[in-house]
């Protein structure tokens, strides 16, 4: 077997073990800042070593077509179900599908909410589920069974973690690389100030994104998100 056909096979490898991880799998920790930390650890060379694979993937799936050997065209059909399935895959997310979300399930959140605030009885709290294990990092005065009730909520909505505080409600609906997205509920007509992080949607309700590892920063396309409902901000 060509080396180029070796290489493309340790790529191909390599990135469907990715998507899987990602689409698929959802594990507890952050999956590319793992890959981060790799790289990080590799000095650099990991990215480089990728660099190369894909080349030979794109030289493989050419040659798929060229001389129509088995190897290539393994290539170029598996190159094209990773590629498939990150186009068309379901966990994007931006202020449009959030907007989407939080029209269509409306009730819900705000249900959700207001059972939080209910449990907390006006504590500053906050918790966060590992999916998929035992775990929970939570703050304030919660009782062991207030916890236990927040977790079951949380898995039954498919939510990532939520915090409450001063009638604020924040909910984790999904993860995009290393940024968390969530809906910033104000209740009781509590307003929301606006701020890098969120998008303001209206008075009470907010979409939030949180950099985690990385720091503070805007939230992606906000500047287009609001310029397309006519509205503008300070930030």
């Amino acid at each position: 077997m060509k080396k180029s056909n070796i290489l493309s096979f340790i790529g191909l490898t390599f990135f469907t073990v990715y998507e899987i991880s990602i689409y698929i799998i959802n594990p507890p920790f952050d999956v590319d800042f793992l890959i981060f930390l790799l790289c990080m650890g590799s000095f650099f060379t990991l990215p480089i070593f990728l660099f190369v694979c894909c080349c030979c993937i794109i030289y493989s799936s050419i040659f798929a077509i060229i001389d129509k050997k088995r190897a290539d065209i393994i290539c170029g059909i598996w190159a094209l179900v990773l590629l498939l399935i990150w186009i068309f895959n379901t966990n994007d997310v931006n202020a449009n599908i959030q907007e989407e979300y939080y029209e269509d399930h409306k009730s819900e959140l705000w249900e959700f909410a207001s059972e939080i605030e209910r449990i907390c009885d006006g504590k500053v709290s906050h918790l966060w589920i590992k999916k998929d294990e035992d775990e929970s990092n939570h703050t304030g005065n919660l009782t062991d069974a207030d916890v236990e009730q927040i977790k079951d909520m949380i898995n039954s909505h498919g939510f990532i973690d939520v915090s409450y505080g001063d009638s604020v409600c924040n909910i984790g609906y999904k993860y995009k690389g290393m940024a968390l997205y969530s809906f910033v509920l104000g209740l009781h007509g509590k307003k929301l100030e606006d701020n890098y992080e969120t998008i303001i949607y209206n008075d009470t309700v907010a979409v939030e994104h949180g950099c985690g590892a990385v720091g503070r920063c805007s939230y992606p396309g906000k500047e287009e998100y609001l310029k397309s409902r006519g509205r503008t901000s300070e930030y």
